[in-house]
């Protein structure tokens, strides 16, 4: 095992008074695609010190705070809606099979019955979100935010929000969105690559399009403000596959409805009492296939076909049609997870793109200063002083190194003598190389708890100093010449000070990633890939290469402009539930997540 970043301190003072944090105005994540959260999952992740080893406990805990199975108890009201295979909704989406489920949403992928493309329906991810007003609130500004980001034109990095509408059920009011169907998040690639770093390429062209993102939506005016493994999703490289699979599941419904529903119109001359026991019969079947689902999804969910949820001209023998084909159909197979095609997974086939935006705020309309999850925490969120769009930098220079190394840049312990929040700002001054600026150290609500008037630490004396040049080569063996290239690329976005922290479109002119693999006809043939899964053959790429905002066009370099036009997959992806967030933010180090990352948000899109 590698030698931790340093020894135990063994010198401390007084043990500083525990801050009292203000409960967040909003509280809950609604994010599924992803698959985020305020503090989602950070202080359940363990390690030591910067750079520090995972155990096994945080592979256990780290990307699936919750899993990807729904808690039975939050069938009630303000709680989760009662989904099953194959009701329709919206009159236009059919469920076919569920993706994940997190602390805040059910993730189902869909069939989008107004959308017939030549093969068949194009393929969507849903999120329906529990009926809780603070769920929806929230899931409300998110999709205030895509819709910000997506005016005019979209960008290829950041998941697209195709529609949402309101659903009524048996436990409240729900608000459903509907986004494009992405693959497994960058959490599950980590684990893929046994925690021990993805190669270089790989990361080099994932920091790339992180970064696109970033300056994309940047210029736009939004925040993500939770920048992490779990809520950057990777799109389907087995597209194709996905789309055969679900649309075999739609085209046996379809056909079963509409043999149902010839069977129905033949017995057109039955009597009334005849055609009122065909119907309980059909009823009947459906509790049964239901009972079915409850085995394996949840006991909570028995009878929704019962309760009346069909939405598309659910009334009368259409109702009856659908539940008939359904109770014939059975539980459909889902789509194989593309992490368990992650082996074939090639280099040129990799596209990142930004999920979540459940916590994410306008940059001049912050709702809350309770930001970031631990490991990704920018200094001046934790001395709590005025932040801005580059704290987004800061977390994405950790998730860089994470994805080097399989191991988290800070990871803070508190001890008797000191506080969590102290240890965090110690690991980032033996990294940087220097204390705080006294400006920035002492301009925080909560500096007096971590500084003295001077600027030095108040409790943690003993330091032991570690530059990120000689933590990749000493603890991870990394050639001299590309650590110092690495850090050199990294360290402007751990800058102390937000107003001095490098901006994400001129991180991207580092010669770092101009040394990445370009984009490339390999890249745009990927599209044309996923063009054809979803059409049939109807290429879809062109008005995609096209959907990158020219806000962020007008901040990227030569190279970044190529990368934006050469990878447009924007069609390609959806949404998990990926980082659901406690619902009580009062304590901001109190993190749960589920995936999807997954489901995954994107799960994160998740099963």
């Amino acid at each position: 095992m590698a030698p931790p970043r340093r020894k135990p301190r063994r010198i401390g003072g007084q043990a500083p008074k525990r801050r009292a944090v203000k409960p967040a105005a909003r509280t809950g994540n609604a994010a599924a695609a992803h698959g985020g959260s305020s503090h989602s999952e950070s202080d359940s992740r363990s390690g030591s010190c910067s750079g520090s080893s995972r155990s096994s406990e945080d592979r256990s805990s780290s990307g699936e705070s919750a899993s990807d199975e729904d808690d039975p108890r939050d069938y009630k009201h303000g709680g989760y809606h009662p989904v099953t295979p194959y009701q329709v909704y919206n009159a236009r989406y059919r469920v076919l099979s569920k993706l994940g489920a997190g602390a805040f949403s059910t993730v189902w992928l869909c069939a989008d019955e107004k959308n017939q493309l030549e093969a068949g329906p194009e393929l969507l991810a849903m999120k329906v979100c529990k009926s809780k007003r603070s769920v929806t609130e929230q899931a409300m500004d998110e999709i205030a935010l895509f819709e910000r980001l997506q005016e005019g034109t979209a960008s290829p990095r950041v998941v697209q929000l195709r529609g949402h509408f309101w659903h009524s059920g048996p436990n409240g009011r729900h608000k459903c969105m509907v986004f494009e169907v992405m693959g497994e998040n960058l959490l599950t690639l980590v684990k893929h690559f046994n925690y021990d770093g993805l190669p270089i390429p790989w990361v080099q062209r994932i920091s790339r399009h992180t970064l696109e993102g970033l300056a994309y939506i940047h210029a736009r005016g939004v925040i993500h403000t939770d920048i992490k493994l779990e809520n950057v999703l990777v799109q389907r490289h087995d597209l194709h596959l996905m789309y055969e699979e679900g649309r075999k599941a739609h085209r046996a419904f379809t056909e079963q409805r509409r043999l149902t529903g010839a069977a129905q119109t033949n017995s057109g001359n039955l009597s009334k009492s005849q055609k009122k026991r065909q119907k309980k019969k059909a009823k009947a079947a459906q509790a049964k296939e239901d009972e079915k689902i409850q085995e394996e999804l949840q006991a909570d969910q028995a009878g929704a076909a019962e309760e009346g949820d069909l939405e598309a001209d659910g009334e009368g023998d259409t109702a009856a049609a659908d539940t008939a084909a359904a109770a014939a159909c059975g539980r459909p197979v889902p789509p194989v997870r593309q992490r368990a095609r992650l082996e074939s997974l090639q280099l040129d086939q990799v596209f990142a793109k930004l999920a979540d935006f459940g916590n994410g705020c306008r940059i001049d309309r912050k709702v809350t200063d309770d930001i970031q999850t631990r490991q990704y925490r920018s200094p001046e969120v934790i001395v709590g002083a005025d932040w801005n769009e580059t704290a987004d930098n800061w977390s994405a220079a950790c998730m860089f190194f994470e994805l080097l190394t399989g191991d988290f840049l800070f990871d803070p312990r508190s001890s008797k003598d000191w506080s969590r929040d102290e240890d965090h700002l110690a690991l980032m001054i033996e990294l940087v190389g220097e204390l705080p600026p006294k400006q920035l150290a002492l301009s925080g609500r909560y500096s007096r708890d971590f500084f003295l008037n001077s600027g030095k630490l108040k409790h943690i004396k003993k330091l032991k100093f570690w530059s990120l040049p000689e933590v990749l080569i000493e603890k991870y063996k990394m050639d001299e010449t590309e650590a110092e290239e690495i850090s050199d690329f990294l360290l402007p976005m751990l800058r102390w000070e937000p107003c001095h922290r490098q901006q994400a479109a001129d991180a991207l002119k580092h010669r770092w990633l101009q040394e990445a693999p370009p984009a490339t006809a390999s890249e745009s043939a990927s599209c044309s890939v996923g063009a054809s899964a979803r059409s049939g053959g109807e290429d879809g790429c062109t008005a995609a290469v096209q959907s990158t905002g020219s806000a962020a066009a007008s901040t990227a370099t030569p190279e970044t402009s190529t990368a934006f036009a050469a990878t447009p997959e924007t069609s390609t992806a959806s949404i998990a539930d990926p980082s659901p967030v406690s619902e009580d933010h009062a304590d901001p180090d109190l993190e749960s997540r589920l995936l999807p990352s997954v489901a995954t948000w994107y799960l994160h899109t998740v099963e």
